[in-house]
């Protein structure tokens, strides 16, 4: 919760609050269907009962998505967990590459190496996860694009997801750029992750945007695809649907300048001829 960007505990304050595992269990007896998020902004935070929820929920036969830090994947045991439970992706806020931007950012505390440990961790259980980046924290260049994109190659994240540095009201991005007269953007309808908010002198918007979807692109080649995924799956079913929506799916949303959470991407973008942007 130290991170200059984060809006958590703007909204819901500094100290956690969990409920009991019974309780979450009654919930999972109504669920329908078999693919499951589990709302937690980090679920390591709900500590030791972890040892008692996950596998209460393995019987269920879910498919299991969840947010996480790297501490979570480099926890084996819990992994075991974790993998009998049915978890298929994990969503991890690496933010940064860069060692300096991490410190900058509050999360001084992310190893580089260690994160390659843990994104090991994670494919020799056959769980998918989703590199989660800040892009604009600093100036950026065609040399941090492809710092960044070497390291993801590297680990074979399966997926990337990419924002800008935005400051929310509220946080303290926001009020440490207020106080510095640091110029950005209050143009509200910006402030969906995908736009450059803050005006870095001798950079300019134009060039960052240029910047942001060149590494959503190249990430998103099939080139870059093919090598991230070639690897032995430990659970074929859950490696191919992710070779699957990599190439059938985001790959098209990148190209057309949407992010992989976009929704209304159509199967015919498939086509070279159509798009189905407005």
């Amino acid at each position: 919760m130290n991170c200059p960007f984060c809006s958590v505990a703007a909204f819901y304050g500094k100290r956690y609050r969990s409920r009991p595992v019974q309780e979450v269990l009654r919930d999972a007896e109504y669920l329908r269907g078999k693919r499951v998020f589990i709302v937690d902004d980090n679920l390591e935070a709900y500590g030791d009962r972890l040892y008692e929820l996950l596998p209460a929920l393995a019987p269920f036969k879910f498919r299991l998505y969840a947010q996480v830090d790297s501490r979570f994947a480099l926890n084996e045991k819990l992994l075991d967990l974790a993998q009998a439970a049915g978890m298929e992706t994990v969503f991890i806020g690496l933010e940064s590459v860069v060692p300096a931007r991490l410190h900058e950012l509050g999360k001084g505390w992310i190893n580089l190496e260690e994160f390659k440990k843990a994104a090991r961790n994670l494919h020799a259980r056959g769980i998918l996860f989703a590199a989660s980046l800040i892009f604009g924290v600093g100036p950026e260049n065609e040399d941090t694009v492809k710092q960044t994109l070497d390291f993801l190659l590297e680990i074979q994240a399966d997926y990337l997801a990419l924002y800008f540095y935005t400051p929310l009201p509220g946080t303290r991005l926001f009020q440490e750029l207020s106080e510095k007269k640091i110029p950005f953007s209050r143009d509200w309808s910006r402030y969906h992750g995908n736009l450059p908010l803050i005006n870095y002198e001798g950079s300019s918007a134009e060039k960052m945007e240029e910047l942001y979807w060149s590494l959503y692109q190249d990430f998103y080649k099939v080139g870059a695809i093919l090598k991230r995924h070639w690897h032995i799956p430990q659970r074929p079913l859950f490696w191919a649907t992710s070779l699957g929506w990599n190439l059938l799916m985001f790959r098209m949303d990148v190209r057309r300048h949407r992010s992989m959470f976009y929704n209304g991407a159509s199967y015919l973008d498939l086509l070279p001829w159509y798009s189905s942007e407005k």
